[in-house]
C-alpha cells in the first residue's frame, strides 16, 4: 500500500513539473496536506530547558552525510500507518498559514518532536558520506544503499544526479547531488572541494547498468559557496556545478523546484531523501536509486543538548532521527525532496549526520537549507 500511495503522490507532484523547462521556484506557500500527528507527544524532560539547550554544544562530531532511505520501507512497517499520522490525528501545534513563517526561522514555542521520533529514535545518522567504491562503469559489483530505505521507481526523484569522479578508464560514485538548471547542478561543498576531474550522471539508477536513459555530463567549473571552509559545522556546505553540455530534459530527466528565498518548513513536513548511501553503517552500497522518509525536525528542536545541539546553525535543516531510517556513506550532495502544496521542492542537500554511524538516537540527518542561499545561487546561475 505503500508503494502505491508513493506511485500516486509521484503523479500528482510530478504533474506541475513536465512542464517546467528551466529553474522552478516555490509558489506562494500552500497550507501543507499532511502533517506529523504527535508534534506535541514529547515527554522528555528536557524539554524543559531549551533555553539552555539551544545555546550548548552537541558532543557528536559531524561527519560528512550519506542518506538514502526509502519511503516504502517508511510506511511498510505498519502498512500506511504512518501515512495516517503524517495526516495528522493532533497538528495543533502545526496549524496555521504557511505565510506567517514564510521568511523567518521556525521557532515554533514549545513544539517538541514528534512522539514516534521520540521513542524510534535509536541508532542515527552515519559517518564520512562520500562514498570511494566503483560504480557506474565499474567492473566492482555493487549492491543495497540507504538505511531503511527502498528502491525508487523510474518516475521518481528525476532530478537527482550520480556525481562520479573518473580515474582512468573507471568511474567511481562519491555522492548525489541534483539538476537545477540543464546545465547546473547543486550539491554539497565537501563533495567536491578537491582537485579531481568529475562527471555528472542524469537519469542514473542502476549504477550497475548502463541505460539510454542515462546521460553522462562533464563539469566545466565548479562554485563553491564562498563562506564554506571545510568545516562541516561551520555550514555553508553547498557547491554549484557548471556543465559541459546540456541535460536532454524527459520524463526520467527533469529539473529540481527550488524553495523561495528563506522558506523555512514547518516541524514534521513530510520529506525523503534519496540516494545510492550505504545501507547500514557497516553495509555495503547500494547499486539502485533509493529514498527514506525523513520527516522535518524544527530547529529549535534539533538544537537540544540531547540531539545536535549548538553545532546546528539556522542555515541548516534537520530531518529524520528515529533511529530506523537515514543516510550514509555516499548520499552527501543528494537532495532532500519535501512536499509543499501539491509537488515537490528540494528543501535541502544533504551534508552530514552522527559519527557514531547512521542511525543514530536523536541525531537526524542534517542539510544545508538550500533558502538560506538562494541569493548566492541566483548570482552564480542566473535567474
Amino acid at each position: 500500500m505503500a508503494t502505491e500511495l508513493l506511485k500516486k503522490m509521484d503523479v500528482t507532484l510530478n504533474g506541475a513539473l513536465a512542464k517546467s523547462e528551466d529553474i522552478a521556484t516555490d509558489s506562494p506557500a500552500e497550507k501543507q496536506e499532511e502533517e506529523v500527528a504527535d508534534a506535541l507527544g514529547d515527554d522528555d524532560e528536557e524539554a524543559e530547558d531549551d533555553d539552555d539547550d539551544d545555546d550548548s554544544a552537541a558532543a557528536d562530531t559531524p561527519e560528512p552525510a550519506g542518506f538514502d532511505e526509502e519511503v516504502t520501507d517508511a510506511l511498510a512497517e505498519d502498512d500506511t500507518a504512518e501515512v495516517d499520522e503524517l495526516q495528522g490525528e493532533d497538528s495543533e501545534a502545526l496549524e496555521g498559514d504557511d505565510d506567517d513563517d514564510a521568511e523567518k526561522e521556525e521557532t515554533p514555542a514549545d513544539t517538541p518532536a514528534p512522539a514516534e521520533l521520540e521513542e524510534a529514535l535509536g541508532k542515527a545518522l552515519t559517518s564520512g558520506l562520500v562514498e570511494t567504491k566503483p560504480s557506474a562503469d565499474s567492473k566492482t559489483s555493487i549492491e543495497k544503499r540507504v538505511v531503511g530505505g527502498s528502491v525508487s521507481s523510474s518516475s521518481l526523484w528525476t532530478w537527482q544526479i550520480s556525481l562520479q569522479v573518473r580515474s582512468g578508464s573507471r568511474s567511481r560514485h562519491i555522492c548525489g547531488g541534483f539538476l537545477v538548471k540543464r546545465n547546473w547542478v547543486m550539491t554539497a561543498a565537501h563533495c567536491v572541494d578537491s582537485l579531481k576531474t568529475y562527471r555528472v550522471v542524469a537519469g542514473e539508477r542502476d549504477l550497475n547498468k548502463q541505460s539510454r536513459r542515462e546521460q553522462s555530463l562533464g563539469v566545466s567549473g565548479i562554485y563553491l559557496h564562498p563562506g564554506w571552509r571545510k568545516g562541516l559545522a561551520s555550514g555553508n556546505d553547498i557547491a554549484l556545478l557548471r556543465l559541459s553540455s546540456f541535460a536532454t530534459l524527459n520524463r526520467y530527466v527533469r529539473l529540481a523546484v527550488l524553495p523561495r528565498a528563506n522558506r523555512v518548513l514547518r516541524h514534521g513536513n513530510r520529506c525523503w531523501v534519496s540516494g545510492w548511501g550505504l545501507t547500514s553503517t557497516r553495509g555495503r552500497i547500494s547499486n539502485l536509486l533509493r529514498h527514506a522518509y525523513l520527516p522535518i525536525v524544527s530547529h529549535r528542536v534539533c538544537r537540544r543538548r540531547s540531539w545536535w545541539g549548538s553545532t546546528v546553525k539556522s542555515s541548516m535543516v534537520c530531518a529524520g532521527g528515529d533511529g530506523r531510517r537515514s543516510g550514509c556513506q555516499g548520499d552527501s550532495g543528494g537532495p532532500l525532496n519535501c512536499i509543499v502544496g501539491r509537488r515537490w521542492v528540494v528543501h535541502g542537500v544533504t551534508s552530514f549526520g552522527s559519527s557514531r554511524g547512521c542511525n543514530v538516537r536523536r541525531k537526524p540527518t542534517v542539510f544545508t537549507r538550500v533558502s538560506a542561499h538562494m541569493r548566492w545561487i541566483w548570482s552564480v546561475i542566473g535567474a
